[in-house]
């Protein structure tokens, strides 16, 4: 009834505290896209609710949010570990060599021996040489 009650008194969308429920600090905002009241339940992280009309649908709301915590929690540690994992698979990758780099390092050769075949003229240059000039 009181989270009613402050939903009732509030003047604008502005946050306002109305208490602790659960170990969680509440704050009460009015979201204007959705045109509902909110209830944020701030720890570590802040968790929303979105309220009803009804007093006991809305501590039940409250609660349901409360106990997806455990399910969110499991799943951020799973996150972790698979990031875990991708880590120490990308630290052995990181130690094999490039395989572009070493065809680079392969054709290195190759193209310093086609320019040593050549006249000493820079590719552009001889491009430019063979070029049909356009009549303007």
């Amino acid at each position: 009834t009181a989270i009613l009650d402050a939903c009732k008194s509030m003047t604008n969308p502005d946050p306002i505290i109305i208490g602790k429920y659960r170990g969680f600090e509440m704050e009460l905002f009015f979201e204007s896209f959705s045109k509902e009241y909110r209830l944020s339940l701030k720890g570590a992280i802040t968790h929303t609710a979105s309220l009803g009309t009804d007093v006991f649908g809305n501590l039940v709301r409250i609660d349901n949010t409360l106990s997806g915590l455990d399910s969110f929690l499991k799943e951020a540690e799973a996150q972790l570990e698979n990031v875990k994992v991708q880590l120490e698979n990308a630290k052995i990758e990181v130690e094999k060599p490039f395989p572009q780099e070493l065809n680079i390092k392969l054709n290195m050769d190759k193209r310093e021996n086609e320019i040593a075949d050549g006249d000493g003229e820079e590719p552009d240059e001889q491009l430019r040489e063979k070029a049909v000039p356009v009549a303007r």
